[in-house]
């Protein structure tokens, strides 16, 4: 089972980076799935998520949505660092 849990971790990460999906949600959905495979009901699962951690998942979620979508990095980019060329410009 270890290994099996080592490997989602490794497959989240690799979709985070390759889909430009999010890696914490896609952890979490992969919890609740190795969870029904061990035999662990899903509200026991649940509850060893907080609140906080769930917000601060939704909240890094929304900004990087955010950033992406209104090129804000190009913007910052451009006033803190001027004298570099920028590839994404």
């Amino acid at each position: 089972m270890a290994l099996l849990s080592l490997g989602f971790l490794l497959l989240a990460i690799m979709l985070g980076f390759i889909r430009k999906m999010n890696t914490g949600l896609l952890c979490i959905a992969f919890a609740l799935l190795l969870g029904r495979m061990a035999g662990i009901s899903d509200a026991e699962i649940i509850k060893g998520f907080n609140a906080s951690l769930f917000l601060m998942l939704l909240g890094v979620l929304i900004c990087s949505v955010w950033h992406r979508l209104t090129a804000v990095w190009i913007y910052w980019h451009k006033k803190l660092f001027p004298w570099q060329v920028s590839v994404f410009t």
